[in-house]
């Protein structure tokens, strides 16, 4: 399971982290105007139509779920990987 409680730079798309393909922009500390690490990788036009299909086909098999199983999914901290990898198997892409 991927981490996700470590900054990498990465997205989180169909439940695997990506590099973007379109250049990089960092965070920036307000007090002193510096950049704060890590580089966060920018996502194509592609790459958002991919997580697009991904977040709408994984919210089908969650959206049916009871409230309080929705709520202990998000709860173990691996809920946004789970539905990622969900719309993955989905399509055929795992």
């Amino acid at each position: 399971m991927t981490d996700l409680t470590t900054l990498t730079g990465s997205s989180l798309i169909a439940g695997h982290p990506i590099d973007g393909k379109s250049g990089t922009t960092h965070a920036v500390n307000p007090a002193t105007g510096e950049n704060i690490e890590p580089a966060y990788t920018l996502i194509s036009e592609e790459q958002l139509r991919e997580a697009t299909q991904s977040a709408q086909e994984a919210f089908a098999s969650y959206s049916v779920l009871p409230p309080e199983e929705r709520a202990a999914f998000l709860a173990e901290g691996r809920g946004w990987q789970e539905i990622g990898n969900r719309a993955a198997v989905t399509r055929g892409a795992v």
